[in-house]
């Protein structure tokens, strides 16, 4: 039986931002206009808040209730990383000049890979404890990466195409898949869009005004954000876990997908009228799998466990005032050991831990500076002892 949703009871909630919510139709779905308007609009860098009432650092509102551990965070303007302890002391930082950054990856040697924009293009970068610089892959990393346990690199990356069959007058943002080597060379790549088109179950949404100005007209058909490779051992949890398949969240389509990459297969597809700009997918050890749902033009947001093999919710939270919590932006959660979970509201630079049954343990607040908040990628913990002996220095 689905769990109901629960009421937040701790939470100092942020108001929503203006311009975030669009018109709905009788039915009460979202305007399709007003969906392709916010689909249009560029990642916010800052935003204004109140400094007069707003914590900065970490609030515990129930240790002893709290999963253990240290917290990653991807700053996206500020092309920065920090690891913070419970009350939001910065433990380690690393930085780099450019545009803006991904999702950083932290590994147990204390090194991160991350996507990052720079004055020369789009890369993934590997940054080692000192914040020193391993290695840059010239590829079109964008949103995420993760390392599989073979040590290969697992990216999003893009390239524009014409493709007549999606678009006669428009080039269109193609999404790849790509494998990189422990030095960053790349090994493989797989074509999103030639996947999907290939797959009798697959319909593709309208996206429009998707579309970018310029010399010839581009289309971002699918605005994929998230990437997981399936493990060895995984398929234990649910069969479409088995090694190899990889589960992508597609903002533009409004869903996430199970892929076969070896033989070009979709094994599973949901959220189509679900959600809407979606962030953040993951697999649970239960056989589920956690999504972050934005509710771009419905304006609020919500963490939300679904069952694949059923298409079944099994669990949500959202804020008992539901437009309390919304990020048009971004936005992340993970579950964690103890079965708690972590929700982000990035254009805020809010992260706040509940339990399964709704009650707020933790919270986080980004910093604010002059009245903004820079938006923050995601947040991530680790456990106390994952990077070794290296904080204790």
């Amino acid at each position: 039986m689905a769990h109901p949703t629960q009421s937040l009871l701790l939470l100092p909630l942020l108001a929503l931002s203006c311009g975030g919510k669009a018109s709905t139709t009788d039915s009460g779905e979202p305007s399709a206009d007003d969906l392709a308007r916010l689909q249009q609009l560029g990642y916010a860098d800052y935003t204004e808040v109140d400094d007069s009432g707003r914590p900065n650092g970490g609030l515990i509102h129930d240790a002893e209730a709290m999963a253990p551990g240290v917290n990653l965070l991807s700053v996206h303007k500020l092309c920065r990383a920090r690891l913070v302890d419970a009350e939001g002391a910065i433990l380690h930082e690393w930085s780099r000049p450019g545009k803006v950054w991904g999702h950083a990856d932290l590994q147990p040697d204390g090194s991160i890979l991350v996507p990052t924009v720079e004055e020369d293009g789009s890369f993934l970068v590997k940054l080692d404890w000192r914040n020193r610089l391993v290695w840059r892959a010239d590829v079109t990393a964008h949103h995420d990466v993760e390392v599989l346990p073979d040590g290969s690199i697992a990216t999003l990356t893009f390239l524009w195409r014409d493709m007549p069959a999606v678009a006669k007058d428009a080039d269109v943002r193609d999404e790849q898949l790509v494998l990189l080597d422990a030095e960053g060379n790349k090994t493989q790549e797989y074509s999103i869009i030639e996947m999907l088109d290939a797959s009798p179950d697959w319909e593709w949404e309208k996206v429009e005004a998707a579309k970018v100005k310029g010399e010839r007209d581009r289309i971002d058909l699918l605005h994929a954000n998230s990437v997981a490779w399936m493990r060895p051992g995984w398929e234990a949890w649910n069969p479409l876990f088995a090694e190899g398949n990889v589960l992508v969240s597609m903002r533009h389509q409004n869903r996430v997908v199970m892929l076969r990459p070896e033989t070009g297969e979709l094994l599973w597809q949901w959220g189509h009228g679900e959600m809407l700009g979606q962030h953040d997918a993951t697999v649970l050890p239960n056989g589920n799998v956690l999504i972050f749902d934005n509710g771009l033009s419905r304006g609020w947001s919500r963490g939300v466990e679904v069952n694949p093999t059923t298409d079944e919710v099994m669990w949500e939270w959202k804020a008992p005032n539901p437009e309390a919590f919304y990020t048009m932006a971004r936005g992340a959660s993970q579950r964690l050991p103890n079965g708690n979970t972590i929700l982000v509201d990035s254009d805020h630079g809010h992260a706040f831990e509940v339990t399964e049954a709704g009650k707020v343990v933790w919270e986080y607040y980004q910093p604010s500076s002059g009245g903004k908040v820079a938006a923050i990628v995601r947040l991530k913990r680790f456990p106390v002892d994952y990077l070794g002996s290296l904080l204790d220095g």
